[in-house]
């Protein structure tokens, strides 16, 4: 039976064993079991003897690249697309979370030599629109063993003063770079203008910056908020999003499809969370900040939760926010309904009551949500342009932002009030 082992830090956690029918199974080591600092990977994966099925196949596979990306790189590296072991096998060196996927534990400390700096005109390359295959083409070859979910080409890196590098083997990085795509005009700049309002907007988000190279197109760059530099050290926190948390597969990551709705992200925050009251009011915060700018693709894995033996589990900084509705092609949906309600501009008072009844807050909290959102958007948008300009110069997706935005919020003062 072909096996991966699972580490954090040099603890071996448990084993990934690959069955007869293609499915993934993991049990947890003794030696953990028996550790004073042994912790549950996931919420779906308790602490115990027993060998988990589904629910550690879905865990493990909500970690790897989706959709194009992984279509490519499963070309790439010769790979069936929905040999989902042998992925984790090349390139889960370094996923999200605290965990690491390899036959040898991870260095206990990690050198210059486990980075190979990134030249700048690779950067410039990788920058500009038409080059649409940035983490496909890095990934899984020479050391290279970095995974990463969704469906955004991306890449993690570690940046140390002005040096950008990819982490090789094990090795942590600390930042994403996140480029452009050649079929969605101004992507970087609209996820860090609205990372931008979302802060104006009491949302916790990662810090961002844009990175523009000399002759070359535009790179979001992401610090991680699963890493912490501690005395010139990259520590890695444990994570995990909420199909992982729900056990639930990354082919169910939308409602529509048997995904997660917002009930079940409340009930997993009630139950496990240590702050439940803070952070219920942060996840009606997101799901209203979402359906009011225009993020129709606010599904299960692009919020997650942030786990720690000290700390507790607590909500995760919000990440992928962008007004997806500039972009006619995607879906004009919501990822999560409220109530019964997927299309944004027909949400109503109903709607708003079903929403608050299923996630068991009080209709008036909720409105009264909603109603902070609709007064002072406008004003908290008009200051995230503004810092965007000072910073970073004119762009068209202000405007787009903007004028769809001001459609959104014109529709829900009408339906709602």
């Amino acid at each position: 039976m072909k096996a991966l082992s699972v580490w954090w830090q040099q603890h071996l956690v448990g084993r990934v064993s690959l069955t007869s029918v293609e499915r993934m199974e993991f049990a947890y080591a003794a030696e953990w079991l028996n550790s004073a600092v042994a912790f549950p990977i996931s919420l779906s994966l308790p602490l115990g003897p027993e060998t988990y099925g589904e629910a550690a196949h879905s865990f493990f596979a909500n970690l790897l690249p989706e959709a194009d990306v992984r279509a490519r790189l499963c070309q790439r590296l010769k790979v069936t697309p929905g040999n989902d072991f042998e992925l984790l096998r090349l390139i889960g060196g370094e996923c999200a979370g605290a965990l690491t996927l390899s036959d040898l534990p991870p260095s206990a400390n990690f050198s210059a030599d486990d980075y190979r700096p990134i030249d700048p005109e690779q950067l410039r390359v990788w920058s500009l629109a038409n080059t649409p295959d940035v983490f496909s083409s890095t990934v899984g070859r020479d050391g290279v063993r970095l995974s990463l979910a969704g469906a955004q080409d991306k890449l993690p890196v570690r940046i140390s003063g002005q040096q950008i590098s990819l982490p090789l083997e094990q090795a942590p990085s600390t930042h994403l770079l996140k480029f452009a795509s050649p079929y969605f005009k101004y992507l970087p700049e609209n996820e860090y203008l609205l990372g931008r309002l979302a802060s104006r907007m009491g949302l916790p988000v990662p810090q961002a910056e844009l990175l523009r190279p000399v002759n070359g197109g535009t790179i979001l760059v992401v610090e991680r908020y699963d890493r912490r530099l501690e005395k010139s050290e990259i520590q890695r926190l444990h994570q995990e999003d909420f199909c992982q948390a729900l056990g639930r597969s990354p082919l169910r990551k939308y409602q529509k499809e048997g995904g997660p709705r917002h009930a079940e992200l409340a009930e997993i925050i009630r139950i496990h969370g240590s702050l439940p009251l803070a952070d219920l009011r942060l996840l009606a915060r997101w799901a209203i900040f979402n359906w009011l700018m225009g993020n129709c693709d606010a599904h299960a894995k692009n919020v997650s939760l942030l786990l720690s033996p000290l700390r507790g589990t607590r909500l995760a900084p919000f990440y992928d926010l962008v007004c997806t509705r500039v972009y006619k092609p995607l879906d004009r949906n919501l990822a999560m309904s409220f109530g019964d309600q997927f299309e944004p501009g027909q949400v109503i008072r109903r709607d708003l009551e079903a929403y608050a009844k299923e996630i068991q807050m009080g209709s008036n909290l909720v409105f009264d949500l909603v109603e902070e959102f609709l007064s002072e958007t406008t004003q908290k948008l008009e200051a995230a342009t503004q810092e965007f300009r000072s910073l970073y110069g004119e762009s068209p997706i202000l405007e787009m932002v903007r004028l769809q935005i001001a459609k959104n919020l014109k529709r829900a003062a009408n339906t709602i009030r």
